[in-house]
């Protein structure tokens, strides 16, 4: 391996071509004039190199703007050949020699370790790489004196608390731990140190195992792509997986890094595209911070490298479309070009129904997701985790957790993290303590906590040796799509299977969400099925009442944030709840094999610090043994205030029954106003085989996975 002598990302023959493009009305121009205008407005502030802060803090966001700077400036001296924007490079990396070596380490503000110039290592990770990109840019313009004065008292110490003071956190494999092995890397490259692109690529053991950015792209991923922590640590860690992957293919080639590990780098971005909502929204699993979404800059970044390492896709386009810019280098100059043809026409790009394996090897269960477009083109999409826990740190308890978007808008919501990134009055901008309390128990999600109870007792070491079993998939008929999936012992002695489905009739407008949740134990339990939504209640078929006074459900397991608003008892076991969200009506049509208790519930108890959104939910409660929930979620009517217009503020069904239930099927009857409807079930894989139940004297037939018809 031998180092080229060019910056880690522009070689001088991209750089003259991208300055040609520079005042083309063109994506590439575009994205260089903004990239420009904004580095203006940086010089605008003098050198300021302060000590450490919380996140959020004036001295977080001098760093952050800092190392913006630098990697900005590099970016257009290459180009524009400016020496005031090296100057500034320069100047601001003195200033952080003259203090880095004196600096103390930061205050911590969680669990990860504290660095020096930010609250927890992560963040100098970040910018270390983004710094080290421009300094590549102009390392060669810099007297021998100021290079050796910067890598002496910056690179040399920050690599060596990475991989030497903090070596637990650089082995990790975990997102940190690629973030750390993309930064030493890409500072290896810039200051032409072999030994620590070598160690950045196969870790402290040299073996591509252990750690090593080999070892974090070969276990994060699973043969689908999907990443361990979820989709939105997924958009965190394609970035500087990506990065390191285009600097480690122009500096070392031969490692043939695009091809490594059957194409891990495409397949990892790729699969961040697809748990994705049609408005860009990421479905919310684990710690999700719920607005980010595919324009962050990963996505950015991802467009044009995949582009220009593979192959032209649809989808890149699109993504380019979505962005309005590509990435800074050559890369983007190609994809620049590609679009231009499209520049004036709206590119469709239709995500599948589809299922994401989970693990290394596939093995460990999976993420399923439905899509269905109603009459109107909107689409509406389902989602269901019968995976691995994840990775502990940000992982939730939330097996079989169920996800419904429809119409733009959540309905059936997760609650995702409880942190205000960046908000420095809240705890220094990291995770507050009802993130652990609250949004990581079971009853914070769409699924069934059992005796108000954490799986696994919300021990993550005991989690992790646990995964979902994926039953069945099919998501090929845009009408008839489902999948099963099941959980046994995440409380000991206790198997849950959901079978969720979208089904689309003429009788219908909109498709239907179908929920066959059954749950097998060895003792009697109390379960609780929760959902949560936003908007406001229109009615029930059932009659309840209001506590005169505000307690909480529990007192443990995320029970004590939630308030007990009111409840009522259905002897019956069938009910329906109805509210208005946005423009829509939804229903809730539940019912369960003996009596439940119907319970309105409020997120924010015993949280002083106001820490907690006040979102509505419900809990469906039984008692038993075995029990069988079945509910139907439907999308009905049309709301618009300003015109006093409502339409259809009732649904069609009305109630819901299992007819039929057993380890292979299940049969449910939608009773409505003046039809019924029957839903059949098939709990595996059959392909394209035929079902039979009788039902009522007669065979009630349907093949695939699932089927609905008027009876």
């Amino acid at each position: 391996m031998s180092f080229a002598v060019a910056p880690v990302f522009l070689t001088q023959d991209e750089a003259t071509r991208m300055r040609a493009a520079a005042e083309q009305d063109s994506l590439i121009g575009q994205s260089i004039r903004s990239a420009r205008a904004q580095l203006e407005e940086m010089l605008q502030h003098p050198v300021w190199v302060p000590g450490s802060g919380p996140g959020g803090g004036v001295e977080h966001e001098q760093h952050k703007l800092n190392y913006s700077t630098i990697f900005s400036a590099g970016t257009q001296y290459m180009i524009f050949g400016e020496a005031r924007y090296a100057e500034r490079i320069r100047d601001i990396l003195l200033a952080y020699a003259a203090i880095y070596p004196g600096l103390p380490y930061a205050k911590p503000y969680s669990h990860n370790p504290p660095a020096k110039l930010f609250h927890q290592i992560l963040n100098e990770h970040m910018w270390l790489l983004f710094t080290s990109v421009g300094y590549s840019c102009v390392r060669d313009t810099l007297s021998a004196a100021d290079r050796a004065t910067i890598e002496t008292n910056v690179f040399e110490p920050m690599v060596e608390m990475f991989t030497k003071t903090y070596h637990h956190h650089f082995d990790i494999v975990h997102n940190h731990g690629m973030w750390a092995c993309a930064a030493v890397g890409i500072c290896g490259i810039a200051t032409q140190r072999r030994e620590w692109l070598e160690l950045a690529v196969r870790g402290q053991f040299g073996d591509s195992k252990t750690a090593g950015f080999l070892a974090q792209i070969s276990q994060l991923f699973s043969p689908a792509g999907y990443y361990e922590e979820g989709p939105y640590y997924q958009r965190f860690a394609i970035q500087p997986m990506l990065m390191f992957a285009e600097a480690i293919e122009r500096a070392w080639p031969e490692l043939g890094i695009y091809q490594y590990h059957n194409q891990v780098v495409q397949r990892g971005f790729y699969a961040a595209l697809y748990p994705s909502f049609p408005n860009g929204a990421l479905v919310p699993l684990n710690d999700a911070v719920k607005p980010m979404n595919i324009k962050s800059l990963g996505y950015v970044i991802g467009a044009s490298l995949i582009f220009r390492r593979y192959e032209m896709d649809q989808r890149l386009l699109w993504l380019a479309q979505q962005h309005q810019q590509v990435w800074l280098d050559g890369a983007g100059l190609m994809l620049s070009d590609a679009y231009a043809p499209h520049a004036t026409e709206e590119i469709h790009c239709e995500f599948p129904s589809i299922e994401l394996s989970c693990g290394p090897q596939g093995d460990k269960g999976a993420v399923g997701i439905l899509r269905a477009d109603d009459a109107a083109g909107d689409q509406a999409v389902l989602t269901m985790d019968y995976g691995t826990h994840g990775l502990a740190e940000h992982a939730h308890f939330d097996g079989l957790t169920l996800g419904f978007f429809d119409r733009g808008q959540e309905v059936l919501r997760d609650y995702g993290c409880v942190r205000w990134i960046n908000v420095e009055p809240k705890h220094g901008g990291a995770y507050l303590p009802e993130n652990v309390t609250w949004a990581k128990q079971t009853i914070a999600h769409n699924t069934v906590t059992v005796d108000e109870r954490c799986q696994h007792d919300g021990n993550a070491e005991r989690a992790v040796q646990y995964h979902g079993q994926r039953l069945q998939f099919s998501g090929d008929n845009a009408d008839h799509q489902m999948m099963t999936g099941q959980i046994c012992d995440y409380t000991p002695g206790v198997t849950m299977r959901r079978s969720a489905a979208l089904v689309r009739h003429e009788d219908f407008a909109y498709p239907l969400v179908v929920d066959a949740f059954r749950i097998q134990a060895d003792a009697e339990h109390q379960y609780d099925y929760a959902l949560y939504y936003t908007g406001q209640i229109i009615r029930t078929d059932f009659p309840y009442a209001l506590d005169s006074e505000l307690s909480t459900l529990g007192d443990g397991a995320g029970y004590k944030h939630l308030w007990r608003l009111g409840s009522g008892k259905i002897d019956a076991g069938q009910g329906l709840f109805s509210w208005l969200q946005g423009q829509s009506y939804y229903s809730v049509i539940f019912s369960a094999n003996v009596p439940t208790e119907f319970i309105f519930t409020r997120i924010g108890a015993n949280d002083p610090n106001f820490n907690l959104r006040a979102e509505s939910g419900m809990a469906i409660r039984t008692r038993g043994q075995n029990v069988s929930y079945a509910t139907v979620v439907e999308t009905h009517g049309y709301f618009e205030e300003s015109t006093e217009t409502s339409r259809n503020a009732r649904g069609q069904v009305r109630a819901v029954s299992v007819l039929h239930e057993d380890d292979t099927c299940t049969v449910l009857r939608l009773t409505g106003n003046d039809r019924n409807w029957l839903v059949g079930m098939a709990h595996r894989d059959s392909g394209n085989e035929s079902h039979a139940v009788d039902i009522d004297g007669r065979s009630f037939t349907w093949q695939g996975a699932v089927a609905i018809e008027r009876e």
